[in-house]
């Protein structure tokens, strides 16, 4: 029986440390990461299971081992007594005279008997037997849970990380030399670093184009969706405006002076080279002014504006030039078209009905009708839904550009959602993408608005001040293009370089003197008169005649007292303004128009001026179609309404070619001045005709230029005295 508990332990034995062995091996041996990992956690399973019975076992072993020693001392017990009773019957029946010599044999006898069982106790083979494989379990036991620690320590295995290479999204992982990872059993996967969530309204993509003016002439930019890097695309030494996609995504059309007039062109994004300008094509041949481009959904025909007759009309072009339709025939100007993503309707901009508003034009009907019907706000500048259903626009409202959005199939007043201007769709119809201006005008930025799913606006990108004309396509930019960071700008010679004298040396400015012109005391501050010069030549090129031969003022001495209500500080003292001739708005028609124009939240008065084109250059070739109603003053004589708001806009907008003096006086320093808070009643404080170029001077640190502290007298701060 010993024997045979024997073998059944040390079967049991071998078996534990054969599964130890198996264990081990399973979880050291080779292959691939998924599989080690599982053979870890199976691996880890197994060896828990056989720590279990390793414990199992001991407590078994030390309850039978016991039972055992036990059940011998038991047997053992009976066996001697068994012994004792036989010896006893012996000595029962044997002779009586044996007795006496026996007794010392029986004594020696009785010794060895319990000699023999002490030995027996002591020396029993299944006690000895079950120690020595208690030790035995414990030493197995010991060797699995070593080799368990063994296989699962982390600072034994490396995996290579595999090394990827490309570009762009392709190019994983740069370095070649591989990385360790460190795996176990224990081990607690390292997060991998995700990109941030792209916001739901920007996972269309693509490519949003717009219009930046730099050195006096317009080129079209372009900014990638995610990328907030804006790249200009499209430049010529003169203006590139009114960018739009097709809905195809392939082409972009555009309105430009390159070739001396206003004509209509396009190029294909997808020919190749890093240069769109290469592959421009042009579409109109007409001397007359083309621009604001749309295209229908089929990417085969063009709708656009066309001044013709004195009259800016909506006419529809196929682009291979062999079929041109005009769409509206009204005497009011029509302007601003868009062709809806449905074929079947244009919206543009008309001031048909008296003031600026909406119209839809249906192909089907020819019928027109005012969507917006909002006679105290001008709107412009509509766009379609891709799904034709809303329109947005912009309207200048509070003296503030404002986004607003209206349905196409219910007219009246639309839902204002920002503040900017030229909002232009996602391709997805889920965002609104609209340019708005930095509150110090030092830059503008590019935003979007998640229409459809509501929250806040997002910036794209920010791009230079003043840019507008936005149209977003989902199509990114070609590689090239991209790639060779865009198209350096075509007008690279500066547009003035002032000359100034004794700059260096620290002494006063002096006055350069202007020639050519009636104007009384013709002189300039010696910091501003180049550029002057130079802006008095371009107007020339882009009217046809020298408008700034007669001035009213250019130099104030310092003791010349202002019209009433003309502040003393006046910036015609400091050499660095100039006044038009206010006679000018005389004549028929007159040889400027003035358009109102409010400003900021406070809506401050600011006048924007436009110079009429020489009478024999009114073909097409110079200037450009008026499209507000400009103010007139001579009203104000005519009711009491008039009166009280200092006149009223014309009845209708003037025909003819007209240059934006404003704007190319802006492009070489010179600012405009805004109307004093007196204009409505008192003449002298209009301010339209008034021009400065401070540079960020104040009127001060201007007179300082060219006179002394002593010189400036009463107009200097007076001193402070402060305690010592």
């Amino acid at each position: 029986m010993l024997l045979r508990a024997y073998r059944i332990t040390d079967r049991f034995g071998i078996l534990l440390l054969k599964m130890a062995e198996f264990v081990y091996e399973w979880l050291i041996g080779s292959g691939s990461s998924f599989v080690i990992i599982l053979k870890r956690i199976l691996g880890g399973i197994l060896a828990l299971i056989l720590v279990i019975l390793g414990v199992i076992w001991k407590i078994l072993r030390t309850i039978v081992g016991g039972l055992l020693t036990v059940l011998g001392v038991i047997v053992t017990g009976i066996l001697g007594l068994l012994g004792i009773v036989t010896r006893g019957g012996s000595k029962a029946t044997g002779a009586m005279a044996q007795r006496a010599s026996q007794g010392a044999s029986g004594a020696m006898a009785r010794r060895a008997a319990r000699a023999e069982v002490d030995v027996i106790v002591t020396e029993d083979p299944l006690k000895v037997q079950n120690r020595r494989l208690s030790v035995l379990v414990m030493a197995f036991g010991a060797i699995a849970i070593a080799a368990i620690l063994y296989a699962t320590d982390q600072s034994r295995n490396t995996t290579p990380l595999t090394t990827f290479t490309g570009s762009g999204a392709d190019a994983f992982v740069i370095d070649a030399s591989p990385a360790p990872t460190q795996e176990g059993l224990a081990a607690i996967a390292t997060p991998i670093p995700t990109a941030t969530a792209v916001p739901e309204v920007l996972q269309v993509g693509g490519t949003i184009a717009f219009t930046v003016r730099e050195r006096g002439q317009t080129d079209i930019w372009a900014v990638e969706v995610g990328s907030r890097q804006p790249l200009r695309i499209i430049s010529s030494p003169t203006d590139d405006r009114d960018p739009i996609w097709n809905v195809q995504g392939d082409r972009l059309a555009f309105a430009s002076r390159r070739d001396g007039n206003w004509e209509l062109y396009f190029f294909d994004i997808t020919a190749p080279g890093a240069d769109p300008s290469a592959n421009v094509q042009r579409l109109t041949y007409d001397l007359a002014f083309q621009a604001a481009p749309s295209w229908s959904d089929d990417g085969q025909w063009i709708v656009s504006e066309n001044y013709q007759e004195n009259n800016l009309d909506i006419v529809a072009r196929r682009i291979d030039g062999s079929n041109v339709i005009r769409l509206t025939t009204d005497a009011a100007p029509d302007f601003s078209p868009v062709w809806s993503p449905n074929g079947r309707q244009v919206a543009f901009v008309s001031w048909r009905d008296g003031n600026q508003d909406i119209y839809l034009f249906d192909l089907n009907s020819q019928a027109v009708t005012n969507l917006t019907q909002t006679p105290e706000v001008n709107e412009d500048y509509p766009a379609f839904s891709p799904d034709g259903r809303l329109i947005a626009y912009s309207a200048h409202q509070q003296g503030q550009e404002q986004v607003s959005v209206i349905s196409v199939d219910q007219p009246g007043t639309g839902q204002v959602v920002s503040i900017g201007r030229m909002p232009t769709w996602s391709p997805d119809g889920l965002g609104l993408a609209y340019i708005a201006d930095a509150i110090d005008n030092s830059r503008s930025f590019i935003y979007v608005m998640p229409y459809q799913t509501g929250g806040a606006p997002l910036i794209i990108s920010e791009v230079p001040y003043g840019a507008k004309d936005a149209t977003w396509v989902d199509r990114d930019l070609p590689p090239a293009l991209v790639n060779a960071g865009g198209v350096d700008l075509a007008a690279v010679e500066p547009l003035y370089t002032e000359q100034v004298q004794n700059r260096s040396t620290g002494a006063l400015i002096g006055l350069q003197p202007i020639t050519n012109t009636q104007a009384q005391n013709a002189f300039l501050s010696d910091t501003v008169n180049d550029s002057f010069d130079a802006m008095r030549q371009r107007l020339v090129e882009e009217s046809g005649w020298d408008f700034l031969a007669q001035m009213d003022d250019l130099f104030w001495n310092i003791n010349r007292l202002g019209e009433p209500g003309v502040p003393d500080r006046n910036w015609h003292k400091t050499g660095r303004a100039f006044s038009l001739d206010r006679n000018a708005l005389l004549g028929f028609p007159p040889d400027i128009e003035v358009i109102r124009e409010e400003v900021g939240p406070l809506g401050q008065t600011y006048w924007r001026v436009y110079i009429r084109v020489d009478e024999d250059l009114q073909s097409g070739q110079l200037g450009e179609p008026l499209r507000d109603l400009p103010w007139d003053f001579l009203t104000r004589s005519q009711d009491i309404e008039a009166y009280n708001q200092g006149g009223r806009t014309r009845n209708a907008v003037p025909t003819g070619y007209y240059v934006d003096f404003t704007q190319l006086a802006a492009d070489y320093g010179w600012e405009r001045i805004p109307a004093g808070e007196t204009w409505r009643a008192n003449a002298d404080t209009r301010f339209f005709w008034m021009f400065y170029k401070p540079e960020g001077l104040s009127w001060v640190d201007a007179m300082l230029e060219i006179y002394t502290p002593g010189e400036m007298g009463g107009f200097l701060p007076t001193p402070t005295a402060t305690a010592n």
